[in-house]
């Protein structure tokens, strides 16, 4: 599977049977530019700008991810978490995505606003790549996203939604990252030269954090 990451936390995922976006952004995020892309799925883990754009996906038949919903052989749950640390009462709700797709369980966070409980993990089970907000502010930081990302223990784990210049210009900022997320992991981390990684080609040790990047 072809993993994209287009900034914020916007990713696609090409595989051999069905496109996936998820949480795409609309113009207004500063230098992000987030092309017209056809997908059979989208999901949206809350309902602001930055993440349910449902405008860019360019084809009028792709279906809005539903729990419980199979489609195009992608098996889809939910799990309901906040954005915030007082049950919603800053940024509102947030769905963590679990998709069962193509062999690979695909795990995304959204923006999750506090660490994950015990019912929670249990529910989100063996994740092979695991989308996780690391950059504060609205929500979980670095600190709280290793504690995070060492609880699910994903194959792979890339982490979004964090301060790169391409933020410059929009109506909120971001804390950077993701150097203190990977020291306070104690993980290895593959760094690449490009926002795309392949599950099947490129070369990186189970629990690894990869970190992609955007030109």
């Amino acid at each position: 599977m072809k993993i994209t990451w287009y900034g914020l936390s916007c990713v696609y995922l090409e595989g051999e049977r069905a496109r996936v976006l998820m949480d795409p952004y609309d113009k207004s995020c500063g230098g992000y530019i987030l092309p017209p892309l056809p997908a059979d799925i989208y999901t949206v883990s809350h309902e602001h700008y930055d993440h349910n754009y449902c405008e860019a996906v360019s084809n009028q038949d792709a279906v809005r991810a539903r729990y419980g919903m199979t489609e195009h052989g992608v098996r889809i749950s939910s799990v309901h978490t906040w954005h915030d640390r007082v049950q919603g009462g800053e940024y509102g709700p947030n769905e963590v995505f679990i998709l069962d797709i193509e062999g690979l369980r695909v795990v995304h966070l959204g923006d999750l606003g506090l660490e994950l409980d015990s019912a929670q993990l249990a529910v989100i089970g063996r994740v092979d790549v695991l989308f996780i907000p690391i950059g504060g502010i609205y929500t979980i930081d670095a600190s709280s996203a290793a504690t995070v990302a060492n609880a699910v223990d994903a194959r792979y784990t890339i982490p979004i939604h964090y301060y790169t210049p391409h933020l410059n210009g929009a109506p909120f900022d971001l804390e950077p990252g993701p150097d203190e997320f990977i020291v306070n992991t104690g993980r290895e981390a593959v760094w690449l030269d490009r926002n795309w990684f392949s599950t099947e080609t490129d070369h990186a040790a189970d629990g690894s954090i990869v970190v992609l990047h955007l030109d």
